[in-house]
């Protein structure tokens, strides 16, 4: 689709069964299962997983990469696509992952290689803490702190689940 004047193509990485009455929290199974009735939804739910390409005319920027290898057959098909829609990896010039979770950064590396190895490309996030803070915060008093630790992205214990 054209935004302005930049061309943007979704590209698909795959799909995966996820158990959403299972992953979704303060919501009970039943509670899903009729919510998904009107729609012709059962569990686990086919989801797709995508990323963007914008040709902005005079650069190929990807954004995010998809799961790569990280959650079995049916995802990691990003690349397959990019080559379909007429583009070779190496033509990528920037690649921004919108945050970091595995099925957005996974396609990152192809075995022990970078994927995106055009010299001028480079990976960024605009991911930040989403912990809020106060005027009384420690980053707000110039003390350094690390992020807080995440637990792991329950679509990998699903994808591994399913291995």
């Amino acid at each position: 689709m054209m935004l302005g004047d930049f061309e943007v193509t979704t590209l698909s990485d795959g799909t995966l069964e996820l158990p959403l009455d299972k992953m979704l929290t303060n919501i009970k199974p039943a509670q899903v299962e009729k919510a998904f009735a009107p729609a012709f939804l059962e569990t686990p739910v086919e989801s797709s997983f995508n990323a963007f390409l914008i040709n902005t005319g005079s650069q190929l920027v990807l954004v995010d990469t998809g799961a790569g290898n990280l959650y079995g057959p049916t995802l990691g098909k990003l690349l397959t696509n990019l080559k379909a829609a007429g583009y070779q990896p190496e033509q990528i010039d920037a690649v921004l992952i919108t945050h970091l979770h595995p099925d957005h950064m996974g396609g990152l590396m192809t075995g022990d290689k970078r994927t995106f190895r055009h010299p001028r490309a480079r990976a960024t996030s605009s991911s930040r803490p989403t912990t809020p803070r106060s005027n009384n915060s420690a980053a707000h008093r110039g003390v350094k702190r690390e992020p807080p630790v995440r637990p792991p992205f329950h679509h990998q214990e699903v994808a591994r689940k399913k291995r």
